[in-house]
């Protein structure tokens, strides 16, 4: 009895393991771009305050920035919806993706959806 029990368990948990692996995967990949996109958007200096020695973000400039940044991104793919915040000190990127689950689809659960989110500041320490 028990050696027609243990390789479905080994098989169920192997099939569990991949698709948690490739739910990581793609969280891993989304995470990615909110990171870059946050960056991006962080270099949207705000050109006359910066002249006037108080170096902060235009909010406006920084969204446009982070979005394009999401759009020419290699990992792209997957990406179901992007949010960003722009403040005069801050940009926050929050992606919203699935990752496609194969095994545990049998069971009826057929996608997860994540959400990560990245955030960055401009750094003008030591700068004229």
């Amino acid at each position: 009895m028990w050696l027609m029990v243990v390789p479905v368990l080994l098989l169920l948990l192997g099939g569990i393991t991949l698709d948690l692996w490739s739910a990581a995967s793609v969280r891993a990949r989304l995470a990615a771009v909110a990171d870059d996109a946050a960056a991006a958007g962080a270099t949207a200096l705000d050109d006359a305050a910066l002249r006037d020695g108080d170096p902060r973000l235009d909010p406006s400039r920084a969204r446009e920035r982070a979005l394009r940044a999401v759009d020419a991104h290699h990992e792209r793919t997957g990406i179901d919806d992007v949010q960003v915040t722009a403040t005069d000190t801050r940009v926050g990127v929050s992606i919203t993706g699935t990752a496609e689950l194969h095994l545990l689809r049998m069971i009826g659960t057929q996608d997860i959806e994540l959400t990560v989110t990245g955030h960055a500041a401009p750094d003008v320490r030591g700068r004229p």
